[in-house]
């Protein structure tokens, strides 16, 4: 796929190319599921017309997360103006945007390290950096990737609380609460990793990762490789973790539109889910209405809702006219159930669901 030509701002255009760098065609995938009976039509979730609008100064919004700081529950963004902005549940501004990368910020994550609630951010500046829940920066900046630090997390392995990251070096860290690398980089990808994630497999603590080598692996808490790679059909830009209907799951959103559900073994919970018309950058898992659900977000310009089963739980919702969906949270905010949806528009939407 070819950056449009109607993108003339460089830095935008960076930005949608890192999404788009083409890839060797892979045709192996995970196993198929279980033949299963069809299944009832799912219970619709009802969704706000018109979202709320936070316009971002900025040249897009490239990545979100929604979690607790202090008692609060907040809406972390990233964007192409190398900035990480705090966010209340009435979409104003916490404070002024934290300031100290020097590239495009492509993750965010907010957690607890020592006890003490925390954002992480990584960028196209090779580095993570630690923020606190005022948004002052924690120590130095966390060094050691060669190439633009695509993803982070932060979890908790075997009790102990951990940063992860992924980047185009191929390679995957760890970092303590002090952020201090933990043991030697884990290796095994040939391409970029994408996406990072940490949750439990299993029973088992693990790191996940998704690289534009068109795999997953997961690894254990001392960065040993748990199974085989999960191959897919297409270059993974996005993973989550977590459970449906109960079962601990990855999901995985590819350059080919496709979002898949998978186990631990890489057997396909459900059949890969399309719809989308390119690529999906972005995935999320939550509940809205009680409900286990999916979120994903892709440069077709529209967001995707499904239930466990992969059936769909809304219409599509299209942001705005020409805008690709470069990322996407799902989550609470001031007591409601909330998708957000950051751009290339430079702007985050926030749809809430209603009552039926």
């Amino acid at each position: 796929m070819e950056v449009p030509l109607r993108i003339r701002n460089p830095k935008l255009a960076a930005i949608i190319l890192a999404l788009t760098l083409p890839l060797a065609a892979c045709t192996t995938g995970p196993s198929d599921p279980t033949p299963h009976t069809p299944q009832p039509a799912p219970d619709p979730i009802h969704i706000a017309t018109d979202p709320a609008q936070i316009p971002v100064d900025t040249i897009a919004v490239t990545t979100l997360a929604i979690g607790d700081l202090d008692g609060q529950t907040v809406l972390v963004s990233g964007d192409g103006s190398n900035l990480v902005r705090i966010w209340n549940s009435q979409q104003q501004p916490v404070g002024e945007p934290l300031t100290g990368h020097e590239g495009i910020v492509r993750s965010v994550a907010i957690g607890k390290l020592a006890d003490k609630n925390v954002i992480v951010s990584g960028a196209d500046d090779y580095t993570v950096r630690l923020w606190d829940s005022h948004g002052q920066p924690i120590g130095e900046p966390l060094t050691g990737h060669t190439d633009i630090v695509s993803s982070v997390a932060i979890g908790t392995l075997d009790g102990k609380p951990v940063i992860v990251s992924g980047s185009g070096d191929k390679t995957v860290r760890l970092w303590d609460a002090t952020g201090q690398p933990i043991g030697q980089p884990l290796t095994g990808h040939t391409d970029a990793v994408r996406a990072v994630a940490i949750g439990t497999l299993d029973g088992q603590d693990a790191i996940i990762s998704g690289s534009s080598d068109s795999t997953i692996r997961i690894w254990d808490a001392n960065g040993k490789p748990i199974g085989d790679p999960i191959t897919l059909p297409s270059r993974i830009n996005s993973i989550a973790t977590g459970k449906l209907n109960g079962q601990d799951v990855i999901v995985a959103g590819t350059e080919d539109g496709t979002v898949h559900i998978v186990d631990a073994k890489g057997k396909a919970v459900i059949n890969p889910v399309t719809g989308h018309t390119s690529q999906v950058s972005s995935v999320a898992l939550g509940q809205l209405d009680g409900q286990d659900a999916i979120v994903s977000g892709s440069s077709d310009g529209t967001i995707r809702l499904l239930n466990a089963k992969g059936q769909s739980l809304a219409d599509p919702i299209t942001p705005a006219e020409n805008d690709w969906v470069l990322s996407v949270a799902i989550g609470n905010l001031g007591d409601q159930d909330v998708i957000a949806a950051g751009g290339s528009d430079g702007t985050i939407r926030i749809w809430h669901t209603t009552p039926s």
